[in-house]
């Protein structure tokens, strides 16, 4: 297990720095849709485990046309800003699935239907996009440093809340979600997250390309973006155990699916992307 793990997560970050350095922004974009379109079908499987009503055709098209629409206002421009076809977007795709049920009946309750499907699309796409966000809503460049950066501090956390939970861990943090999850790991996941985060101010001296962090903001975030992606993995993990299944699919091997493998990442990056507007620029 440990073996396979190991592999996976060796493959997964030579395919981050490949793409951090050489991938073209449409190949990026690419990636970014890829990975939220099947953590959208894993999450669908929850819905599905756990007898929810919901609108499968509806969700994973209106999550193409969130990422997509939102995309091409980044990079291209058009005559809504990138936050206005969000919320143009959002508010038609709302309206959609309030209108359905009026429209197909459907097996279950109406009201459990349409709030699955507003919380499949907030809860995947919406939080992804965060990430074409850091990517391209910049003035000048790209943050792809920022987004490696991000990647790095965050898997740091879950490599050192593994190892120090395993070795050392004896008190459970919340057993009724996550019964392997104990606070000596979390405070490994944190020390790991602050060390990397540290690491990398020192490497880059602090330069992202389109923001710049002094220690005290590498410290911040250290601190900050391990409790946030814990929390993610934490709410996975509660969705999990509604559907009673252990895994969101098998396709990551040692991993579980893809849901899992980026569950915490999908708060840290609003998160990181807020505290850089906030205190960065």
């Amino acid at each position: 297990m440990l073996k396979h793990r190991v592999l996976s997560a060796v493959l997964i970050l030579a395919v981050v720095f490949g793409a951090a350095f050489w991938l073209p922004a449409f190949g990026l974009f690419l990636i970014v849709l890829a990975l939220a379109m099947l953590g959208t079908v894993e999450f669908l499987s929850f819905l599905r485990s756990a007898r929810f009503p919901h609108h499968p055709s509806l969700i994973i098209g209106g999550a193409l046309v969130f990422l997509t629409s939102l995309y091409y206002s980044l990079r291209h421009g058009s005559v809504l800003a990138p936050e206005e076809m969000e919320v143009l977007v959002l508010v038609l795709y709302v309206a959609a699935v309030f209108v359905t049920p009026v429209w197909i009946a459907g097996s279950g309750s109406p009201m459990h239907g349409v709030f699955a499907s507003v919380g499949a699309l907030f809860y995947v796409p919406f939080l992804f996009g965060f990430l074409l966000k850091l990517l391209f809503a910049w003035p000048v460049g790209e943050g792809r440093l920022l987004v490696l950066y991000l990647i790095l501090v965050v898997k740091f956390s879950d490599i050192g809340a593994y190892f120090v939970g395993c070795s050392f861990g004896k008190h459970k943090l919340i057993p009724r979600i996550s019964p392997a999850k104990s606070w000596e790991g979390c405070a490994g996941g944190v020390g790991a997250s602050l060390l990397m985060s540290l690491a990398f101010y020192a490497v880059f001296r602090g330069d992202l390309g389109v923001v710049r962090l002094n220690l005290l903001d590498a410290t911040a975030l250290g601190l900050l973006l391990p409790v946030v992606a814990i929390h993610g993995d934490l709410i996975e993990s509660m969705f999990k155990r509604a559907a009673d299944v252990k895994d969101s699919s098998a396709m990551v091997r040692g991993m579980g699916g893809w849901l899992d493998v980026l569950d915490s990442l999908l708060f840290a990056a609003p998160a990181l992307y807020l505290y850089a507007r906030l205190f960065l620029l």
